[in-house]
């Protein structure tokens, strides 16, 4: 046993980032572990506690700001039982079933609200301050383990949902620390103007926003109107100094819960918007991460859209388990099997002679995946310049200009009479496609926080097309096989290249061909080298390893 904790307090302090201490059966520190709340304990120090000073000892895991690390700490079944009436189906974060039918729920850290005890009949809060019992602990009740399901080597920590963190707040008197900042009725960031910025201020100055935070955050959670203006106006008569006008309420209370109906309508849309660009079955899980819906109150809508959906017709539960569906697929094309033509790849040039490896048929896709300043523009200005006179070409560019787009064409073969077209100030992708030309998209990006709206726009890009073709280069992260918009950017596009730099030059490779000739190139890397920007140079052949 002695070895297995050693090892899980090794993990905990390399893997999760945790500051670990040993503790004894009664759960109190064998050590002074002050220290340890602003600095972790070396990897050394931890293998002589549990290797040689304190071999049988529990482990403790600091929480706070230093292990990024709140824990919601349930130890009745009555606080379990009133627990689940407010915690989601789908919330989920790493959780450890604890000697005496208790329950701690690891959660990301939340600024300001300290160690609570008792906020609700048998909750605590253990946050800056405190500490834990962690797996694989034992006493004379029994032993702390990980839940099936809900092990911290396969879940990563969710946040508090946030009618939890208001009922903690409320026992405080305080509201949370997202920021110094909050936003006020007109949508901007507006600072609280308090001394301490984590304690709601009535006072003339910073009522009229105090109000509209408690009228917003009653507003997301499910409060009805009327309620909120009752609570609103005893806060304005007996809390408020000097009292706030009590014709006002009503408006404060209108403004939040527009802000709120807005919200839930964008929500709506994103819904459907990812729910578009995947097949198959998927489910809250999967949409509550790619939406990044941490909150209770987002998640609970979420079963409400998804509910109205499966009314619609778009989503079918499974019926295997909770919060599973599966994508109804409505639209398809019927054609008579004997009028199927068989279709000969276009005639396209591609960088490296990639064509000899694989055929591109009209309406095909094909993605150009690179890290930053990787050389996707110099691969896609290539394409340009070995098929201008053979196709209409039209290149949409969101980041390169008309004259940075000059000075790159310039370096170039000086003999070279450039014909395509370029488009630097465009709407939506699929709206300027050419269908029947060879169209270059250098390169598609969206919003911070909905890149999952990336494999959609693919697939409309695609449907845009008769007898041309889309080139489309996209944003990767260093190692992945594919694009910023997760794996799903894979599915549409019938060759996927990725390229990375490797000082001094570049690596290229084939992450997926579907319409290979001879034999299948996928998995194969390519070196060169870009020069002057946009002349393309390979240091050797294309295979399935590099030289």
């Amino acid at each position: 046993m002695e070895d297995k904790k050693l090892q899980s307090a090794l993990y905990y302090l390399n893997h999760c980032n945790f500051s670990v201490i040993p503790c004894k059966e009664d759960k109190k520190p064998w050590i002074k572990w002050e220290q340890y709340q602003k600095e972790k304990p070396t990897e050394a120090q931890v293998k002589e506690w549990w290797g040689k000073q304190f071999k049988f000892a529990n482990i403790g895991i600091v929480t706070g700001a230093i292990s990024g690390l709140t824990v919601l700490d349930v130890d009745t079944k009555e606080g379990m039982d009133k627990l689940n009436t407010l915690l989601p189906d789908s919330w989920l974060t790493p959780t450890v079933d604890t000697p005496g039918r208790g329950v701690h729920f690891y959660c990301k850290y939340e600024d300001g609200i300290g160690n609570s005890v008792r906020f609700m009949d048998g909750c605590d809060i253990r946050s800056e301050g405190g500490y834990v019992i962690a797996p694989p602990s034992s006493d004379a009740r029994g032993k702390w383990e990980w839940r099936d399901g809900c092990k911290i080597t396969k879940l990563a920590l969710n946040s508090l949902p946030l009618n939890i963190l208001q009922l903690i707040l409320i026992a405080r008197a305080r509201v949370p620390i997202y920021t110094d900042k909050f936003l006020g009725e007109n949508g901007q960031q507006t600072t609280t103007g308090t001394t301490n910025d984590n304690i709601l201020n009535f006072s003339e100055g910073t009522r009229d926003n105090s109000l509209f935070h408690v009228a917003n955050c009653l507003s997301k959670g499910g409060m009805p109107n009327q309620e909120i203006e009752y609570l609103l106006s005893l806060i304005a008569s007996n809390v408020c100094n000097p009292p706030f006008p009590q014709n006002e309420i009503q408006a404060k209370v209108k403004s939040a819960v527009q802000r709120h109906e807005k919200r839930e309508r964008n929500l709506t849309s994103d819904v459907r918007d990812f729910i578009g660009q995947h097949s198959g079955n998927i489910t809250t899980t999967l949409l509550a991460s790619g939406l990044q819906m941490t909150t209770r109150e987002d998640q609970k809508k979420l079963w409400i859209i998804l509910s109205r959906l499966a009314k619609e017709g778009l989503l079918e539960k499974t019926g295997r388990v909770a919060g599973e569906y599966r994508i109804v697929q409505k639209e398809y094309e019927v054609v008579d099997a004997g009028s199927i033509q068989v279709t000969k790849g276009i005639d396209i040039s591609l960088p490296f002679m990639l064509e000899q490896y694989v055929d591109i048929l009209p309406k095909d896709l094909i993605v150009v995946a690179g890290t930053p300043n990787a050389g996707k523009t110099a691969l896609l200005l290539d394409m340009v310049a070995r098929n201008q006179d053979k196709w209409e070409c039209w290149y949409f560019s969101t980041e390169m200009g008309q004259q940075a787009c000059a000075r790159r064409l310039a370096q170039r073969d000086p003999h070279i009479d450039w014909k395509f077209k370029f488009v630097q100030d465009f709407g939506a992708y699929e709206d300027v496609i050419k269908p029947d030309a060879l169209n270059f998209i250098d390169y598609v990006e969206q919003n911070e926080g909905e890149a999952f709206k990336i494999p959609g726009i693919l697939a409309k890009v695609q449907r845009k097309l008769k007898k041309g073709v889309a080139v489309v280069a996209l944003q990767k992260n260093t190692g992945k096989g594919w694009a910023v918009g997760g794996e799903q950017t894979r599915a549409k596009p019938t060759l996927f290249l990725s390229v990375e730099q490797q000082y001094p030059g570049q690596i290229l490779k084939i992450e997926k061909a579907k319409a290979f000739k001879d034999y299948n190139p996928n998995g194969f890397f390519l070196k060169f080298k870009i020069i002057k920007g946009i002349n393309l140079r390979n240091e050797n052949d294309w295979g399935p390893e590099l030289a």
